[in-house]
């Protein structure tokens, strides 16, 4: 009786043996390899005439545009239709809500909007020119004024109008000049390798940003409210940082930046909020007549990938002095 349980229990093991054999081990993945301090300089120009894309992970700029290069991007991700303002521009929008377009040919009465510096998608001028008819997503053909606002030398760009509507899962935009001059019509597909693509009424669509990947920090003008000493909002073009929308978060912090490691990162809030780093870790020393940096301003950002970084600007200038030469150190955690 002892000898056959004895059997039986060997017999079990062996059977457990072999089942465990037909499994693959889990695969180690490596921690990152923390890197070294590193020493960046993105130049958008003296007059902040460029954007440009910056990826951490690799320490590279992986692409730069004139800002005035564009005018309208369209959402790419599966089932979302937004449309955003090029606000480095100083772009605003307002909806008519007319179908006819021919009649439309003023912005006179409208109310016209800015996109939120956040990224907030729901927060955008156009906001949602589409609607669910019970069966489908249409368009709800409303006709809207865009004030295209001034391009990187400040010179005034004038006014278009356009609609939207969709056809088998792509935008189609129909836009002139207000006089009904220079009418177009472009259809525009959805390519889920990046955030937006990107379309400018002179040249049509145009490939701005790199792919949604590839890329970290965007360094450009864009248009945020500020607050006039009575708690008064109103809409100013700065120049700083936007976070890549895919899958990046940031936190600002004051802590020591030499001595911020990596087992700190758990004390801190992330978010997806783009203008997080944004423009205020710079100020106008007006009694020297040149920026300054704010010391106490550290940033930390976590990636598509899950690295860490923490980054912090020194300088808003070149070796000659020349402004928009944004100086930062940066390092993975």
């Amino acid at each position: 009786m002892l000898r056959s349980r004895y059997t039986q229990i060997i017999t079990l093991i062996a059977f457990i043996v072999i089942l465990s054999s037909c499994f693959k081990e889990d695969e180690k993945v490596p921690a990152p390899i923390p890197g070294d301090l590193e020493t960046m300089i993105t130049n958008v120009g003296e007059t902040y005439y460029d954007q440009n894309f910056v990826d951490l992970n690799t320490f590279q700029e992986k692409a730069k545009n004139n800002i005035a290069s564009w005018d309208l991007a369209f959402e790419c991700r599966e089932d979302s239709l937004h449309v955003v303002l090029n606000s480095a521009l100083m772009m605003l929008a307002g909806n008519t809500y007319s179908t006819d377009f021919e009649s439309v040919v003023s912005s006179e009465g409208l109310e016209m909007k800015y996109d939120a510096s956040s990224g907030n998608l729901d927060s955008t001028a156009i906001g949602f020119w589409y609607k669910n008819d019970g069966e489908q997503i249409v368009s709800k053909k409303h006709v809207y004024v865009l004030d295209r606002g001034t391009d990187g030398d400040f010179n005034v760009l004038g006014f278009k109008k356009f609609s939207l509507d969709l056809e088998e899962g792509n935008y189609i935009i129909r836009y002139a000049n207000l006089d009904g001059s220079d009418e177009k019509t472009e259809i525009i597909e959805k390519d889920e390798n990046y955030n937006f693509v990107h379309l400018s009424f002179e040249n049509g669509i145009l490939p701005i940003e790199p792919p949604k990947e590839d890329w970290t920090l965007k360094f450009s003008r864009y248009t945020t409210l500020l607050f006039t000493n009575e708690g008064d909002p109103y809409p100013y073009n700065v120049v700083g940082v936007l976070s890549n929308p895919h899958q990046v978060q940031t936190c600002v912090t004051s802590d020591d930046f030499l001595n911020i490691t990596l087992s700190d990162t758990a004390k801190y809030e992330f978010r997806s909020k783009a203008d997080i780093i944004g423009y205020s870790w710079k100020f106008y020393n007006f009694d020297d007549g040149l920026y300054t940096i704010v010391p106490e301003k550290n940033f930390l950002i976590k990636d598509k990938d899950g690295f860490y970084y923490k980054l912090r600007f020194i300088s808003f200038y070149d070796n000659l002095g020349n402004k928009g030469a944004m100086t930062y150190e940066v390092k993975r955690l």
